[in-house]
């Protein structure tokens, strides 16, 4: 099934440029372009909301950023879910958090946190690419925490392996809460964007 024939059966009325729009509110547009030529996965239809997150980790091009948007759009039952449902690389996170320090940004620093805390769903992609500083270790503990702590699933991206991730951050006490909340998948195959 594709992409628009999938979210016109979840908001029916409504016409493809509604849905469209909403591929583009959601995604950056790379993203939001593929997930139009594609076909989705047909138990997509029967996802549930559940506490628990995934951590998909493998290496680049094997679709685990593709998988976590059609699993947020697989969640998607309302409207107002568009508006508690995210998507963010992890590096455009923290320039967000950056800016709102440097720059009259339309976010403060707490708003930001609050916003990505108590999402519905967020899915970090692309965790652990960035180079560690204390100052980043510390959102990114506060953001997960804040998570874990109301059990609020979050969707990771990675190229690292928990262990390997933990090596990374110099530090177990993020790794551990991804352990307990999520899921945590390899993905295998080949880079389809070789």
């Amino acid at each position: 099934m594709t992409t628009i024939d999938f979210l016109k059966q979840k908001f029916p009325g409504e016409d493809s440029n509604f849905i469209t729009n909403i591929l583009y509110k959601l995604f950056p547009l790379r993203i939001a372009k593929k997930l139009l030529i594609i076909d989705l996965p047909n138990d997509l239809q029967n996802l549930t909301y559940s506490e628990t997150g995934l951590y998909l980790y493998g290496k680049s091009g094997v679709g685990k950023t593709i998988f976590s948007c059609c699993y947020l759009l697989g969640l998607l039952k309302t409207q107002s879910d568009l508006n508690k449902m995210f998507f963010i690389n992890t590096t455009d996170l923290l320039f967000k958090f950056k800016a709102s320090y440097i720059h009259r940004s339309d976010e403060t620093e707490t708003e930001l946190l609050e916003k990505y805390s108590k999402a519905k769903l967020l899915i970090l992609d692309d965790f652990g690419i960035d180079k560690i500083t204390d100052w980043s270790f510390q959102m990114l503990y506060v953001l997960i925490n804040n998570r874990y702590e109301n059990m609020l699933p979050t969707i990771f991206t990675s190229n690292h392996d928990l262990d390997e991730m933990a090596a990374k951050l110099g530090d177990n006490r993020i790794t551990s809460r991804i352990q307990e909340s999520c899921e945590i998948v390899k993905m295998d195959g080949k880079n389809y964007r070789d």
